[in-house]
Formats: structure tokens, sequence, C-alpha cells
């Protein structure tokens, strides 16, 4: 059982100080090859000790001695490594760092057990799985679960524990349902932002986003908001985003604009849209449109592939065994507590256990959950449930217009 960090202002100071940060090693590299060679073999040691931990990240550990000498050790190279506190305690240079400071030892103890688990970089937490429109491509309006809103006590906990750990995640508070219709999500991004979660986002259909919500969202702290919109002509929009009228979200996401160069002039705004037969025609004519609102260099368009929800809907990707992303740089927690394997495990057949009962990195790192990872890393997709009928990696990534 992974124990909470008493007093965490203070221990965060002293992790920032002693421990890790995450980068890539392409800016510093140069600086720190002639300590990797010194410890290279530590280095192999460390990969053959940690293989579960997966090449998501670079990781870089900056020490400081106590009297100000600074020295720099790569402790993780392509994989994203743990620190192994009885391994580092040998060299003779953290050696005498542990004798001046007295209290590293301690601590050392107190913290190993969070250094050694993986950290999701990303949580999609669904603070509410109710939504007002009914899209085709979309499992919402399928009533899989029962409806339900996310406990803010349930919330908090999740903040409470990621904004502790050496670098918290970017958060997005949406997931099979619309924020919006989510009276609370205005105090929950405040709530996020207090505790210096570092990118606050959420995802919605861009129909409830009233002055006055636009308002709250942009008061409390929201770092972006991504707004689905399939085309900018109501004869493909609307049948696609059912019981939603394209005007009135035209005008919401123009309103937002305005509001956020007042309110929060660092806000990014993103338009989305999933391509598909309907629209696939309109990209240049879509991005031509945005560019009257928004923002180039700070907004961008996305142009999301169709993947088939896991064997759900009709797409044009035939399901392969390449890994997914998902599974290695994103975790989700649904309005209940439950964490499923991916945002399209949208019927939970993946459940690798409950907020209420266990804290996050344990989920996040549970043995079944790590099971799925390795057998995706081993070739092995098609033979997983959920994973081996679904596309998304097939599908690809958004094409992205960033400079509108």
């Amino acid at each position: 059982m992974i124990r909470p960090m008493p007093d965490p202002q203070e221990r965060i100071r002293n992790l920032q100080t002693i421990c890790f940060k995450l980068h890539t090693l392409n800016q510093e590299f140069d600086q720190v090859v002639g300590f990797l060679d010194t410890y290279i073999e530590d280095l192999h040691h460390l990969v053959a000790a940690y293989p579960r931990l997966s090449d998501a990240h670079a990781v870089l550990g900056k020490w400081y001695r106590s009297k100000g000498e600074f020295t720099q050790a790569v402790i993780g190279g392509h994989n994203a490594l743990a620190i192994d506190a009885a391994n580092l305690s040998k060299q003779a240079w953290l050696g005498e760092l542990l004798r001046e400071c007295d209290d590293l030892p301690a601590l050392f103890t107190e913290i190993q057990p969070q250094l050694l688990a993986f950290h999701p970089p990303y949580i999609e937490i669904e603070t509410i799985n109710v939504c007002n429109a009914a899209c085709v491509m979309c499992p919402a309006s399928e009533k899989e679960r029962q409806a339900k809103v996310m406990p803010l006590s349930m919330f908090q906990k999740i903040i409470d524990e990621v904004a502790l750990y050496p670098v918290p995640p970017n958060i997005s508070l949406h997931g099979i349902g619309e924020p919006l219709l989510d009276r609370q999500l205005a105090e929950r991004i405040a709530y996020a932002r207090e505790r210096r979660i570092p990118y606050i986002a959420f995802v919605s259909n861009g129909s409830l986003l009233t002055e006055d919500k636009a308002r709250a969202v942009l008061e409390a702290g929201v770092s972006g908001i991504t707004v689905s919109i399939e085309s900018i002509h109501p004869s493909v929009y609307e049948p696609i985003r059912v019981n939603l009228k394209l005007e009135e979200v035209i005008q919401n996401v123009m309103r937002l604009a305005q509001l956020r160069d007042q309110l929060r002039p660092d806000l990014s705004i993103n338009v989305a849209r999933v391509t598909s037969e309907e629209n696939e025609t309109e990209e240049e004519a879509f991005k031509q449109f945005w560019r009257l609102c928004l923002r180039p260099g700070l907004d961008r368009v996305f142009s999301f592939p169709r993947h088939n929800f896991a064997g759900k809907y009709p797409s044009p990707f035939t399901p392969g065994s390449m890994p997914c992303s998902k599974a290695f740089s994103a975790m989700n927690i649904r309005s209940d507590g439950t964490v499923p394997l991916c945002c399209v495990d949208t019927s939970n057949a993946y459940c690798f256990g409950q907020v209420g009962d266990r804290s996050v990195l344990e989920l996040y790192n549970a043995e079944a959950f790590q099971l799925v990872r390795w057998r995706q890393l081993a070739g092995s997709r098609s033979s997983l449930p959920l994973c081996g009928v679904c596309n998304v990696p097939e599908a690809g990534e958004p094409s992205v217009s960033s400079g509108l």
C-alpha cells in the first residue's frame, strides 16, 4: 500500500530540490554525456530492473549538493525509469550528500514507492456521464451506464494525490458526457488550479457554452477548451450532432473568443472535427472560417480520423497489432470513480479498480493494466478483448492546423 506523504508542501519542495524532473534529453544531453559514461553500467542495471516501465518519457535527474555544488546525473535515458534509492546511494557523490543532509535517508525511504511507480502524464476525469446530444459516432446516448455525477469529494481526492507527483499530470475534465452539464465544473477547475495542476482543459460540444458558463470557467482558471464541430454547414453538422443547432454553437465559440481576450488571454481555444464522408471535402473552408474568430499561434483546428469505438461504429481502418499509445500515455477515471482501460472502454470491459478504494498511482500501475501494456508491446493486441477489434492506432493521430 502506498502511503500518502505527510506535510505535502514541505515534501514537494524537498522533492523538487533533491529529486528528479522529467525532461527530454535533447537540450541538455551534451552537458551530461561525460557523466553518462561514468554511470552507464548503473544505467543498464536500471533498465534491466524496471522493464515494466514504458519508453513514454526520457528522465533527467537533477541533484544538488547542500553546499551549492552542482552535480547532474542521468538516471534514465530512453526509458521512463525510476530512482532506485539503494543503488544510487552506493555512488560516492550521493553518499556525501546523504551525510550532509540528515533528513534525506528518511525521505528516500518514504518517497521510494512513489518514485518506483509509473506516473500518468495525462488524466481524463469524467465528472458527469450525461450528454444533451446524440452524436452518430459517440456511445454517450447508448445509456450503458447509470447517469452519474462525480462527487466533489472524490474529485478533490484525485487532485490532492496527483498534485504531489514529481511532475503533476495534465487534466481534462471530460469523458462520455457533456462537461457543461456539471454544475460544479467551474468549482472543480478552480480547485485543480489552486493545487497547481499545470494544464486543465475540457472538451465540449459547445451548445451549453453560454456567456455565464464561459465566464465561470474562464475565471476559474481553465487552460484550454476544445469544441467539437464537424462542419460549418447545418445540413452536414446537424445530422451528425443530433439535437444541436450549428448557429448556436458557432455564436457560443465566437463569444468565448471575445471573453477569452478580456478575462484569460492565454487560454487556448481548439475546434475539433471528426472526419467522415460527409465533411471530408471542406477542410480548407473549415479552417478559413475559423480564422475569423480564433487567434493564430495560440488556437488550433484539429481533424480526427473517425475510429470505430472498439467495433461499435463504421470506420475505414482495419484493426491491427500496432500498440496503442492510450494504454501508455493516458488514464481515464469515470464519474463513479472506476478506472477503465481507456476512453474507448465505455462499458468498463476492463476495470482496474475504483479511486475510492485505491490510490490513482496504484490503479495506473495495477498488474492487470501492466499486463495489457506488455501484451500490446509483444504484438498481441489482437488477442486482447476490446483492443482486438479497436482501430484507434490505425486511424492515427489528428492532423493539426496550429497556424490557422
